[in-house]
């Protein structure tokens, strides 16, 4: 009798344990499965707008080319910078303040070689700090990209490229300068997210010394664009590993210290990188 009750309880532990196991299984399985459907899905949502990002970009230098390819325009700036007693201003302002509108532009200004403002669509004044895009367009002799920042003569996060102006003998004269708002086009592209979630998320960082600086306005923090930073050494945070070097999926931390599931990409042509990201208790609530 004894040794009937000890086989039947001994069945019975190990039908529980395996079905504990099988439940477990079960449970990594779909686990697994899920991982995978999101990080496939974040794999996507990063690439299509690093991809958008990347165009954006070429638009923004090409319209800068297109500009300042325009001969009736380039005689009217090259006169404003060398003989500027005899320029016409109310024409050359007028045709500021067109591109200002037709190119959704926050200002148009004509600089000299040291970044004086000689013009402006909107009668800004003072030093244009190039930050090294001014240079670079007057050495190379096409336009160049300033990454994103604030300045004394614009307080809003903006781009700007520098058009370089040259004279008849080749001589470099300044540059035509294109502003634009980060908010106007960046910003929206980079904070939208294809279906509805309540996480989830894009960051726009780079490094900056020895901390990830963030670039945009972020969904569950306000005014950090710009302005948040997170040192290098804290290794658990996925925008800090995008600015190493890491690429592809990750499972780390965001800047709230949340656990999240994040796809890393870097911005080509840029010193920009970009973490999409959802927090782990929505991607697997399920």
């Amino acid at each position: 009798m004894k040794r009937s009750i000890l086989g039947l309880a001994t069945i019975f532990v190990v039908g529980l344990l395996a079905l504990i196991a099988g439940g477990i299984a079960i449970y990594q399985s779909q686990e697994s499965t899920v991982r995978t459907q999101v990080e496939s899905e974040l794999t996507s949502v990063a690439q299509l707008k690093v991809d958008q990002i990347v165009d954006w970009r070429h638009k923004q230098m090409d319209e800068g080319a297109e500009i300042t390819a325009r001969p009736l325009l380039m005689a009217l700036l090259v006169q404003k910078l060398t003989e500027p007693d005899r320029a016409t201003d109310a024409t050359l302002l007028a045709e500021l303040r067109a591109i200002l509108e037709h190119g959704d532009y926050t200002d148009v200004m004509l600089i000299d070689t040291a970044g004086n403002i000689r013009v402006s669509a909107i009668s800004s004044q003072g030093v244009v700090d190039g930050h090294g895009a001014l240079t670079d367009a007057l050495r190379i002799g096409t336009p160049a990209m300033t990454d994103l920042h604030v300045g004394p003569y614009n307080s809003t996060p903006h781009i700007s490229v520098f058009a370089p102006i040259f004279d008849e003998e080749q001589v470099a004269q300044g540059a035509l300068v294109l502003v634009t708002d980060a908010r106007h086009f960046l910003y929206p592209l980079i904070q939208s997210w294809p279906v509805p979630s309540d996480t989830a998320e894009t960051l726009l960082v780079r490094r900056d010394g020895n901390d990830v600086l963030f670039l945009n306005d972020l969904r569950h923090q306000a005014d950090t664009a710009l302005a948040l930073r997170l040192p290098l050494s804290a290794a658990e945070v996925a925008a800090v590993q995008a600015v190493r070097g890491e690429v592809g999926t990750v499972l780390g931390q965001d800047y709230r210290g949340v656990d999240v599931i994040a796809a890393l990409r870097a911005v080509p042509e840029s010193s920009w990188f970009l973490v999409a990201k959802v927090d782990a208790t929505e991607a697997f609530a399920g």
